[in-house]
């Protein structure tokens, strides 16, 4: 673990801009946060363990300052030293930093949720924070001069469903304040960006960044959803009466964003609109056989023949889109592992339903015969387990469902009105 050093980051008088720290800057209000510091002529560091940093830094560079994203992981102090380590590289004091880095995990906390995945956010969120901060608040405390923002979440009450998130969020609110008041008359400023936790579908993260870096500037004590407050009453007044479920970090917005399905069509998915055409048909088609079996009308025999052949296309057709899906899905989630088997599964049935197809296309009227109808019955139950695993990703883990979905929402073919985001509630 590094030890901070009062004399780390000397000023380098080369450089006349001063120099800002943002993480979890890839999107949301991290990546708000640090336009807003490029728009104040500071050059950034920007940290995010999401490829996509890199990315944001470009952008962030058009405003002619300079930009340097570092991709690591915060949840290991290894990570926070590595991003420790590229500050220092540059013989530059931190003027300000914001600190944004963290992730969420919704379930029952005792039964349903991966405890690795608790342990994680507590790394992210708590840990990480309280190191980091650490090492930027000796050396602003050294030179008598910083500002520190650590986002949280307004007045966070006991969550359930995010029982560890909350209490996360809880704690950093209460570090921010007390390390605060630790640092009064010292030039050194630790402000809480606290987006608030409402009833309200949309909080607006520009104007979140925006009264958030206001308040940092100033020194403000607390920044809620844009209104500048003096103390906790101020922001409990307006929260829900019961507890409400945390809303989603950055981190935690581009999981969701990375889980929407990849293959769509007019707003849609496209998996689901397909998928719905081969089990149909194969549906059909046992229903055929079964009336040619029980009649000897060779006719059904030959529509059930078909509509396998039809069914076996489509079921190509869909298992491409569902492998685009899929890929789609982050590593180490029950959702892939969810739909892994839901497409071993239609493949098995897809495939039994190709051998009956096969067999049968030699045979007289392409009749089934018990022995290969015993085969179609088999795979439509198959079909049916795969189907139930299809209603998993989408009902349990939100596979495809679009982020502003809501019972009041507009029509997928409208253009969304832009620049707002959508709070878990």
């Amino acid at each position: 673990m590094v030890v901070p050093d009062a004399s780390h980051h000397r000023p380098d008088a080369s450089h006349h801009r001063r120099l800002a720290v943002v993480t979890g800057a890839f999107g949301g209000i991290g990546y708000e946060l640090a336009k807003q510091f490029a728009a104040h002529d500071f050059d950034l560091i920007l940290a995010a363990d999401h490829p996509g940093i890199h990315e944001a830094s470009r952008d962030l560079a058009a405003h002619g300052v300079r930009v340097q994203a570092v991709q690591v992981d915060l949840a290991e102090p290894s990570g926070v030293e590595v991003l420790w380590g590229q500050i220092g590289g540059l013989h530059r004091p931190v003027d300000a930093a914001a600190i944004n880095a963290g992730l969420a995990v919704h379930d029952l906390f005792a039964t349903e949720t991966d405890l690795d995945a608790e342990l994680r956010l507590i790394n992210r969120t708590v840990l990480s924070s309280v190191y980091l901060a650490r090492l930027l608040l000796v050396p602003m405390v050294h030179r008598g001069a910083g500002r520190l923002l650590i986002t949280s979440v307004a007045a966070m009450p006991p969550g359930p469903y995010a029982a560890v998130y909350s209490a996360c969020r809880a704690f950093l609110d209460s570090f921010t304040e007390a390390t605060r008041l630790e640092l009064k008359d010292t030039g050194v400023t630790v402000t809480a960006l606290l987006p608030e936790v409402t009833d309200a579908p949309l909080v607006d993260k520009i104007v979140v960044a925006q009264q958030g870096f206001e308040a940092l500037v100033d020194g403000t004590d607390r920044v809620a959803s844009g209104s500048a407050v003096d103390s906790l009453e101020d922001v409990t007044v307006r929260l829900p009466r019961e507890p409400v479920a945390a809303p989603p970090t950055p981190e935690q917005r581009h999981l969701e964003a990375a889980m929407r399905t990849r293959a769509r069509a007019l707003g849609h998915s496209i998996h689901p609109m397909l998928v719905v055409f081969p089990l149909g048909l194969f549906t059909a088609a046992v229903v055929f056989d079964a009336v040619q079996l029980a009649t000897g009308n060779d006719t059904f025999s030959q529509v059930g023949f078909w509509n396998i052949v039809a069914g076996v296309i489509g079921a190509a057709l869909a298992a491409v889109t569902g492998l685009i899906d899929w890929l789609g899905i982050p590593n180490r989630t029950r959702a892939r592992t969810t739909g892994l088997l839901h497409g071993c599964l239609n493949a098995a049935v897809t495939v039994l339903f190709l051998i009956a197809l096969l067999i049968r296309a030699d045979r007289p009227a392409h009749a089934p015969g018990a022995g290969l109808f015993v085969i179609e019955l088999l795979a439509l139950g198959v079909g049916v387990a795969a189907a139930w695993l299809g209603g998993e990703l989408v009902e349990r883990h939100g596979i495809g469902v679009d982020e502003n979905a809501h019972p009041d929402a507009a029509s997928s073919l409208r253009i969304p009105s832009g620049g707002r985001v959508r709070v878990r509630r």
